[in-house]
């Protein structure tokens, strides 16, 4: 399945590094914006405004919050 163009191993890879992007944000009880966290992902090239950044925030949100962890998206801000 492709998410708005882009092959699942692109799709994943993006998610794994938008995800190491936020975690440690997330622990340090700190925020990112829209644009910084753009600046860390390199297998996807996003728009802060893409929808699929705010797609995949949306669905690393749900795992991570499925998994006990809670929504990780919280901490990207405008």
């Amino acid at each position: 399945m492709s998410f708005y163009g882009y092959t699942d191993e692109q799709w994943n890879r993006a998610k794994e590094e938008m995800r190491h992007a936020l975690i440690p944000r997330a622990t340090a009880d700190d925020t990112m914006s829209y644009s910084e966290l753009t600046t860390k992902i390199h297998a996807i090239n996003f728009a802060p405004d893409d929808h699929a950044l705010h797609h995949m925030l949306g669905e690393i949100s749900e795992e991570e919050d499925a998994g006990g962890r809670g929504m990780l998206s919280v901490i990207v801000v405008h």
